[in-house]
């Protein structure tokens, strides 16, 4: 090889060298500043989080759950924007958004922000990337035993993404299953083969917590306010009433309206059966306190005599 080749070659690959350098001296670089975000963060969680309650480890929550947390945590902080919410379902990005009203109605958010942008970004940089991917497996729990000779488990055709089921009631007699979803607003009933019997049927305004059977009718309680969202004066909670068409539930949002003045008389007679039971209850307390200290009374004259 000539000298001029040689050159050449030691030139190249001086070059190559000097862009690995660079490289690596940039992913250093990367690397430090990604560290220090982290330890800024870590720094920002112990001044602001353990204000209000023990400083929390990144290790209890996976990633993608610290996202919604800090999300209306950051609401505490005078932290509006949820951008970083992006990817979440919309349900999830509505409860957390639904967190600020509250603490606006309570008059509970700070006038102007605790934190600046970078010092949020970096207090969210540290939870989010110190914490697991998954959740942690749990020490010492047992192993599921699927073994449950009593039991025939039944493949059903039920399927609702994202569902939040607030209701599963069991009626015996019929050998059917109801489930209530509050995202929905439905009430789906499955036949004892664990398949849809009819299509879900939409509630309106009802939140499905519970239903109850009697004759020809279900009544069905609302909570009235899944994500907590108005103040609990409101009294949203209510109990509705389905008519039912062979013990089957028929056309049932045509008839809410016209069920629900039953259903709050029922509410009113429950309510007064409660106050009779309590004064009852009460006199009942009294005589046994009065029937106590003539027993004493007894006991200690039986003991001087």
């Amino acid at each position: 090889m000539t000298s001029a080749k040689k050159l050449a070659v030691g030139v190249v690959l001086l070059g190559v060298l000097g862009m690995f350098a660079y490289s690596l001296l940039g992913w250093f670089d990367q690397r430090t500043e990604y560290q220090a975000k982290i330890e800024r963060g870590r720094t920002l969680a112990g001044a602001q989080c353990a204000l209000c309650h023990l400083e929390p480890s990144p290790e209890i929550l996976p990633k993608r759950s610290w996202e919604s947390v800090l999300g209306y945590m950051g609401f505490k902080l005078g932290m509006s924007n949820i951008d970083h919410l992006s990817g979440h379902p919309a349900f999830g990005q509505a409860n957390v958004r639904s967190r600020r009203a509250i603490l606006a109605r309570d008059d509970a958010l700070p006038e102007v922000p605790v934190l600046t942008t970078d010092n949020w970004d970096a207090l969210r940089h540290y939870f989010t990337e110190s914490a697991p991917d998954s959740p942690l497996e749990q020490v010492g729990k047992p192993e599921l035993t699927w073994a449950l000779p009593q039991f025939r488990i039944t493949q059903t055709n039920y399927r609702v993404p994202q569902a939040v089921t607030t209701l599963v009631h069991i009626r015996e007699d019929t050998q059917q299953v109801y489930i209530g979803d509050s995202a929905r607003r439905t009430l789906t009933t499955l036949g004892h083969n664990g398949q849809i019997v009819a299509a879900p049927k939409p509630l309106g305004e009802v939140l499905p917590v519970d239903i109850v059977f009697s004759d020809d009718r279900a009544y069905v309680g609302s909570i009235g306010d899944l994500t907590a969202a108005r103040p609990v004066e409101d009294k949203l909670g209510s109990i509705w009433s389905l008519e039912l068409t062979g013990q089957r539930i028929a056309d049932a949002e045509q008839r809410w309206e016209a069920g629900r003045t039953e259903a709050q008389e029922l509410q009113l007679k429950l309510q007064d059966a409660r106050r009779d039971a309590t004064i009852q209850k009460h006199e009942t307390d009294k005589a046994t306190i009065e029937l106590r200290t003539l027993q004493a009374q007894h006991d200690y004259a039986v003991a001087r005599f």
